[in-house]
C-alpha cells in the first residue's frame, strides 16, 4: 500500500534526504552494496504489506510519531513480519535470493530508519543492505528508472519491481515500458508462499 506522495514531504533532515540522492555510479550515498558487485537480478521491493504483513507507517501513525525508536517498543516483530513461521519463510526466501546472485533493494515511502530498524530486529538486514526511503524524491517509476539506468554496467540481467500497491506496479510498468517485471502482492498481508515462489519462478525463466 502506498504510505503517501513523496511530493512535500516534511523531512526532519535535510542533509540526510542530499545524501540519499543517487549519484552517477548509480549507489545511494550511504548504501552498502549499491552497483558493486556484478549480479544476475535486481529485485526492488515495497517494505509496508509487501515484506512485512501489517502496514507499519500507518500503525505508527495512528498511535502517535513515524519513529525508527518505537520499533520494536510498539509494534513486536513478530507482529510486524508476521509470527516465527512466516518469518522463517522470509529468511529462506531471501537466502535463496542471495545464494543465486540477487540484488534486493527496498523502496519505500516509509522511513528509512524505520525500515532499517524493524530488518535489523528480525536479523533480515543482512539480506537487504539498500533501502531508499521517502526522503529520496520521485515517483516508484522514476526512481526504478532511474536506478536500472545508472546500474546497467553491473546488472545486464532481469530487474523485478515487488509491491501490493497495484498504482506502484502499473507506475513503474508505464515508466520503464515494460522492460522491468512487476508483481502485485495481493491479500493485504504481505508476501506469502504463492508470492515468494512466483518470484523465484520468474528467476528461472
Amino acid at each position: 500500500m502506498d504510505e503517501g506522495s513523496r511530493q512535500g514531504v516534511d523531512c526532519p533532515d535535510r542533509q540526510a534526504v542530499s545524501q540519499l540522492r543517487i549519484n552517477d555510479q548509480g549507489c545511494a550515498l550511504g548504501f552498502t552494496k549499491f552497483g558493486r558487485q556484478p549480479t544476475t537480478c535486481s529485485i526492488v521491493m515495497d517494505f509496508d504489506l509487501t515484506i512485512t504483513s501489517v502496514h507499519v507507517w500507518n500503525t505508527l501513525a495512528r498511535t502517535g510519531e513515524i519513529t525508527a525508536n518505537r520499533i520494536p517498543g510498539d509494534l513486536g516483530v513478530d507482529y510486524i513480519f508476521g509470527g516465527p513461521a512466516r518469518l522463517g519463510e522470509l529468511e529462506r526466501f531471501f537466502t535463496t535470493l542471495h545464494s543465486r546472485g540477487a540484488q534486493v533493494m527496498i523502496l519505500t515511502n516509509n522511513y528509512r530508519d524505520v525500515v532499517e530498524k524493524c530488518l535489523r530486529e528480525a536479523n533480515l538486514d543482512r539480506f537487504v543492505p539498500d533501502i531508499i526511503g521517502r526522503e529520496q524524491p520521485g515517483t516508484k517509476g522514476q526512481i526504478v528508472s532511474s536506478l536500472r539506468e545508472k546500474l546497467k554496467a553491473t546488472n545486464k540481467g532481469l530487474w523485478m519491481f515487488v509491491d501490493d500497491d497495484p498504482h506502484n506496479v502499473r507506475n513503474v510498468h508505464l515508466a520503464t515500458q515494460g522492460t522491468v517485471a512487476t508483481l502485485h502482492v495481493d491479500g493485504g498481508s504481505g508476501m506469502q508462499m504463492q508470492h515468494l515462489q512466483k518470484i523465484l519462478s520468474m528467476l528461472e525463466k
